[in-house]
């Protein structure tokens, strides 16, 4: 198995190319169509009775989308270059518009905004993106456009969504040195952790991995810290796990460990719901 198409959505903002370019390179490892999204909603207008007609400000407004976007294609096709591409441009919530891109892709590549620059027209929620659209999605580190992906440790919990995170991770894993599934447990409940790490690790050198199994002890730290430490020890630059959340009046969230994974900024990170 192998990703044959890689979605990436494309801003004009400087956090956009690095994460671009990520795309390419894995389009180019897995031999993969790149698939550029470029997409921004019209904001509401604030209106100004001394200013514009309301006419003349939805045009402008909806002339700056149109420029925007024009901006990240020309940013995508210098990227992508010569390679197997397509450009959807769309005047939409990201959100949306990836959602809707997404059922002709195997996987996407998003990022977080920096913090305090959140804008849900210009900007996807790469949670949200776990979610709605039944895709594996990577979270590249702010500014990172080469994933290594040689060593991987993989987040385990006895679930339906760590069973899905590892199977739509298997392409990097199988490209991976080592692999190291990892479970965290209290100390009683540790030789459990150990043994069901163990059978996911068995079960991936079944397919080629070279993977291990490990459980690590619960202690005052928090578990995306025992993680991501562990993830630092072992050498990981990809972290793989299951995204875990629940819906509350139409919005998503996220458990402790998805969120902490989401908000750190020195690993990609591979969820799936």
């Amino acid at each position: 198995m192998d990703y044959k198409s890689i979605l990436v959505h494309v801003e004009t903002t400087r956090e956009a190319e690095p994460r671009v370019r990520c795309a390419a390179d894995l389009a180019d490892r897995f031999g993969a169509c790149i698939i550029g999204c470029g997409s921004e909603m019209i904001p509401m207008p604030v209106y100004d009775p001394m200013a514009l007609t309301d006419g003349e400000l939805m045009t402008e407004l909806v002339e700056r989308v149109d420029d925007h976007l024009a901006q990240s294609q020309v940013i995508f096709e210098r990227i992508a270059g010569n390679r197997d591409r397509r450009w959807v441009g769309e005047r939409s919530m990201p959100d949306e518009a990836l959602n809707m891109a997404a059922r002709a892709a195997d996987l996407i590549v998003t990022s977080r905004p920096p913090k305090g620059q959140e804008d849900p027209t210009r900007n996807e929620d790469p949670g949200l993106l776990v979610v709605i659209t039944g895709r594996p999605v990577l979270v590249t580190p702010p500014g990172q456009d080469y994933l290594h992906g040689n060593y991987v440790l993989v987040c385990w919990k006895d679930s339906r969504e760590s069973r899905r995170a590892v199977a739509d991770a298997l392409p990097f894993l199988l490209k991976a040195k080592g692999v190291l599934v990892a479970e965290v447990a209290p100390p009683g409940e540790l030789s459990g952790a150990c043994k069901r790490a163990d059978e996911v690790a068995e079960s991936l050198r079944r397919h080629g991995v070279s993977a291990q199994g490990e459980g690590l002890i619960k202690d005052e730290r928090r578990t995306a810290t025992i993680l991501l430490d562990r993830a630092s020890t072992f050498g990981a630059d990809l972290v793989v796990s299951g995204g875990y959340g629940r819906s509350r009046l139409g919005e998503w969230a996220f458990g402790g460990v998805t969120k902490s994974l989401l908000d750190q900024t020195e690993r990609f990170v591979l969820l799936s719901h």
